[in-house]
């Protein structure tokens, strides 16, 4: 409630109807293009204002752009703001829903371009910039912010390449050094997190073959690597971090860190939200599982869920639900959220 209002205050454009910031992942000017690389030398997004003093937003933080992703963020900041006071027994702001559905709007009114059908990057008064935002397309379809035509013409324009969704497509041409090979580490390259969200994105939207590509994809790299990376090169699928400027060194490759922990959980939101369909409410916890060709069977054990300790099992391919079995006897694939003790969910899926 309180940051709503503080950045309603401060980042809200009235003009536009669009919330002012970079995007929600881009810390790095690698994320943008080039007037928001000049930094005075520094790599952060974060240090624009104090380095273009003369071209600060106001009021707020000062960064001029409005950016897919984050403008999506907000969209679903105030539906869940609105569940939270529910949930614990609190008033809601009468005005939240309404402010929803103005953003959606408003989104869909100056972020989306028919003629490439997908959604802008980022929106400004120096020309904004008309490259697809992985992670804004996947919010896009998640928090239903495209309508069932915009969600398939997302789908099958947003490039996707071999070795998964890049962040921003294409990287910008600073960071073009050999034609097809260097990136910028903001874009261009395929960050695992953003592979989780547009992965489940895809599979709610009704598109399989895109889920699939992203978990085999990471699959691969993990099972290669023993680890899931920071980042990957787009085309050879390696760890790779990408080029970016800073003080110290000027333009160079950055690194990938090993182990990344958002990386893990991106795959782990593919596995439990994807492949066994959990779909986590106030009410309980519901399943629609779907199984790839050549993946499975599947079983979840020891997973924690509230009061419940759960061993979930799904055999078959496809994604219709054939059969539902909770502790051996035929029932809904759902939990009630007040349950306690350990429940056995087996399901079977078969095409569909």
């Amino acid at each position: 409630r309180n940051s709503l209002a503080h950045f309603e205050a401060t980042e809200l454009d009235p003009a536009r109807g669009l919330f002012r910031g970079p995007a929600c992942y881009g810390d790095g000017v690698a994320a943008y293009p080039d007037r928001y690389a000049r930094c005075d030398g520094s790599s952060s997004i974060l240090d624009w204002p104090a380095a273009n003093p003369g071209l600060v937003s106001k009021p707020g933080y000062g960064i001029p752009m409005h950016a897919l992703s984050t403008n999506c963020l907000y969209v679903e900041a105030y539906r869940l703001a609105g569940a939270m006071a529910a949930e614990l027994g609190m008033p809601a702001d009468p005005g939240w829903a309404g402010k929803a559905a103005a953003l959606k709007a408003a989104i869909n009114a100056v972020f989306w371009n028919p003629e490439s059908g997908c959604y802008r990057y980022l929106v400004d008064d120096f020309g904004g910039c008309e490259h697809q935002e992985g992670l804004g397309h996947a919010f896009a379809l998640l928090f239903g912010i495209a309508d069932e035509a915009q969600a398939q013409s997302v789908l099958e324009h947003q490039p996707v390449m071999a070795a998964g969704i890049p962040c921003v497509w294409p990287t910008f041409k600073r960071y073009a050094w050999q034609r097809d090979w260097t990136f910028g580490r903001h874009s261009g390259t395929v960050w695992p997190h953003i592979q989780g969200f547009w992965a489940t994105a895809a599979l709610a939207r009704g598109r399989p073959d895109r889920f699939t590509f992203e978990l085999l994809r990471l699959a691969e790299h993990a099972e290669r690597d023993a680890h899931f990376a920071e980042i990957y090169h787009p085309i050879g699928g390696e760890s790779y971090g990408g080029l970016q400027e800073d003080r110290a060194q000027g333009m160079h490759l950055w690194s990938s860190c090993r182990r990344q922990t958002w990386s893990a959980t991106a795959y782990l939101r593919m596995v439990l939200m994807g492949l066994v369909g959990m779909a986590l409410e106030p009410e309980g916890v519901r399943f629609a599982p779907y199984l790839p060709e050549g993946v499975g069977p599947l079983r979840l054990s020891g997973l924690r869920y509230r009061r419940m300790v759960l061993d979930v099992r799904v055999e078959g391919q496809g994604g219709k639900l054939v059969d539902c079995r909770v502790n051996g006897r035929e029932g809904e694939p759902r939990l009630s959220a007040d349950g306690e003790g350990p429940r056995r969910v087996d399901m079977r899926v078969g095409p569909g």
